[in-house]
């Protein structure tokens, strides 16, 4: 199902028996990976999201299609209650209440077996995550950086470890700015005479380490580290490509910090604390 805004003009000449002609749109896909940090936010909240990192014109013409692990199967129980017009009254769906409302879920027959094996198949890939989870946490538990990453604002035990493990050892890196260089996250440069112009990310090094960083970059921008810094660049290059543009500075921020902790063998310790310094 697609809503399309349409003006009273055109409204009036597709009721006259006219074509209602527009443009085809673009489908996006926006894969979802990892938890939500607000375990009550629903569908909407995401699409909201989306609209405010593209603004609404950065959303025109174009359809976007979620998907990910999981997403599928719970898609397909909120589409069965959609579809038979069954009211949600709770914030999750999937938790305690969610599932005592699912349980009493009345619709016909077949549609009944598909909410049920939904629901079962969720709950299997989420003990086979947990137990790679706690595997994970076994294996690696004495990795020296994992608590100092930890420290970081945005950086749970999750991107820790992938941090971790795209980084090596961190005396490969002789610089902050050869470590911030190696996560891709600068801008390309094209230097001819007095012409120095810069252009997309390189992305060049671990798309994973770039997916960590930009995941704790979302959290790290309110912090009191960063959000006067975040909030000056989001103005200064206005709604357009402000937001991005600065989302991006503060990934790069983390990463010089992320060189200076673990060079130090230091936890995360703001400019301005008593401590010595590590961003």
């Amino acid at each position: 199902m697609i809503a399309i805004g349409a003006g009273g003009l055109d409204v009036a000449v597709a009721l006259a028996g006219h074509p209602y002609e527009l443009a085809c749109p673009e489908v996006v896909e926006v894969h979802l990976a990892g938890s939500l940090e607000r375990p009550w936010a629903q569908a909407k909240d995401v699409i909201l999201e989306l609209l405010r990192r593209l603004s609404v014109r950065g959303g025109k013409n174009k359809i976007f299609e979620f998907t990910g692990r999981g997403t599928a199967l719970k898609h397909r129980i909120h589409s069965t209650l959609i579809n038979f017009g069954r009211p949600c009254p709770v914030t999750d769906l999937f938790g305690v209440e969610g599932r005592g409302l699912l349980a009493k879920l009345d619709v016909p027959g077949p549609r009944r077996g598909n909410v049920t094996a939904s629901v079962q198949l969720i709950d299997d890939l989420e003990r086979q995550i947990d137990e790679i989870n706690r595997r994970l946490k076994r294996g690696q538990a004495d990795h020296s950086y994992i608590a100092l990453l930890m420290s970081v604002p945005g950086i749970g035990w999750v991107l820790a470890f992938t941090i971790a493990a795209e980084i090596g050892e961190i005396e490969r890196f002789s610089s902050p700015e050869k470590l911030t260089g190696y996560t891709g996250l600068c801008p390309r440069v094209n230097q001819s005479g007095d012409s120095d112009r810069r252009g997309r990310l390189t992305k060049h090094g671990p798309r994973y380490l770039r997916w960590a960083l930009l995941e704790a970059t979302m959290h790290a921008l309110k912090h009191p580290a960063y959000s006067a810094r975040y909030q000056r660049n989001k103005r200064r290059l206005g709604k357009q490509r402000g937001a991005k543009v600065a989302q991006i500075d503060i990934a790069r921020r983390l990463a010089h910090a992320i060189w200076h902790m673990l060079s130090r063998q230091e936890k995360f310790a703001p400019r301005g604390a008593a401590l010595r310094l590590a961003a």
